[in-house]
Formats: structure tokens, sequence, C-alpha cells
């Protein structure tokens, strides 16, 4: 598999939880990091985690609820980053438990501009030069819940973030760009609660394994974490 070191990886939603391990996943095999997160004070936890990897650690804050804010976050990272190799788009919100027949309209619109429309934008503004540059990782995030209908706008987003996820990557066969899924299960994170099947330490490897995909690897593929659960980080590199 790929070897990272020297690579650039933003991740969203990289304050805590999966994005948090992420970083440090990421961090152990020598690639440099954009942490992102609503405000720069939720990155100091895991800005001082990094400081140990010999990496370049940058951070940026954007509400991916806002499109305006969404623009000017990437219009940042094009003034300050000449190419971004690698991109997990990981944040995402979910919601309450809904009243089956009336779910308020607002909680859709919350819900998908964050999951699906902020995702969208990011991966269309990345692809082009991933493409020009024949080199480039998305990795989006899944769900794997079912038969929760209460749940419906957060799994409705996901089932679109599916969809779109695996259509685009019909058109990115041959480019070396390789945007796949992952699909995290059951997590002890702020969304899925303390009694999850999963510890959150628990996602690496399996996080990692998209972003370490040879050229010209699987694109379209969903990627079950915990498939990779005794696998050993170091060993996955080349």
């Amino acid at each position: 598999m790929k070897n990272l070191k020297g690579k650039k990886a933003l991740i969203t939603g990289s304050s805590r939880g999966i994005g948090k391990q992420i970083a440090i996943g990421l961090a152990t095999l020598g690639c440099d990091i954009i942490l992102h997160a609503r405000t720069l004070e939720n990155l100091k936890e895991i800005e001082e985690i990094l400081k140990k990897y010999d990496i370049k650690v940058y951070k940026i804050a954007c509400e991916l609820s806002d499109p305006n804010s969404v623009q000017l976050m990437l219009e940042e990272l094009d003034m300050k980053h000449k190419n971004i190799d690698i991109v997990y788009n990981n944040a995402a919100i979910s919601c309450e438990n809904q009243l089956l027949f009336n779910t308020q309209r607002k909680v859709w619109d919350e819900i998908f501009e964050v999951n699906l429309f902020a995702l969208i934008k990011i991966c269309e503004h990345f692809l082009p030069l991933m493409i020009e540059n024949k080199y480039g990782r998305i990795i989006n995030f899944s769900s794997g819940i079912s038969n929760q209908p209460e749940m419906a706008p957060y799994a409705v987003s996901k089932a679109a973030v599916n969809k779109y996820t695996e259509d685009m990557a019909i058109r990115l066969k041959g480019t070396n760009v390789l945007m796949n899924l992952i699909n995290p299960g059951w997590v002890q994170t702020d969304m899925g609660g303390a009694n999850a099947s999963s510890s959150i330490e628990s996602v690496l490897p399996g996080v990692i394994v998209p972003a370490l995909l040879d050229d010209n690897g699987e694109c379209g593929k969903t990627f079950n974490i915990w498939e990779y659960k005794n696998l050993e980080l170091p060993k996955l590199v080349v």
C-alpha cells in the first residue's frame, strides 16, 4: 500500500471522535495534516497530540452548515496549500429521534447541508486539481443505520452520500483519483453514544486503509472498518 510520508490530508471534523483518530493514524505514517473544526479552539487538544510526530500540522475553522463559510474555507485552503492529496469528509451531524410523520423541514435542511451539500462542494472543489495531478484519495463516510425511520434525515443523507460516491467513482476510473466510502459501524462517539459496540480506538487501522490504496486501486467501494481490526498500521505500508 501507498507510503503517505509527505502527503497532505484535510480531515473535516477532526477535533474529536473518528476524525481525531484519523489524524493520529495519518500522522503515524508521516502524513501532513490539515485539521478542521467549527472553531480553532476546538482543535487545541488534537494539535497538542500531533506535536510528537514529525509532520506539519495546519488548522482551519469552518461552519459546514453555512455555504458561505464552506466557500471561504476552500478559498483559504487554496491560498495556503498548493496541493491537498487526501480528503476525509468525516464531519457529520445527526438528530434526536423525530416524530414519525412530523419531522421539521429545518432538521432535514441542516443535516443535508452538513452531511451532503458541504461534502459535495468539498469534493468538487478538489477533484479537478487531483485529476490534473493524477493523484488523489477522497474518503466519504457512509452509515449502516437502517430500519429507524425516526432518524430518517440522517439515514437519507448518508444514502445520498453513498449514491454520490458510487456514481462519481465511475467517472474517476483511470484518473488515479480514488473516491471511496467508509462504514465505521457503531462506534463510541458523541453521536454513537457510550453503549456502542466498538471503542473509538478500534477504528484504526481500518479508517486509514482507503488513503493507502495503491495507484488505480479500488474506487467506489465501501470499506467496513471492523474487517481490518487485526492489522497493524505500520505493516499496511510498503
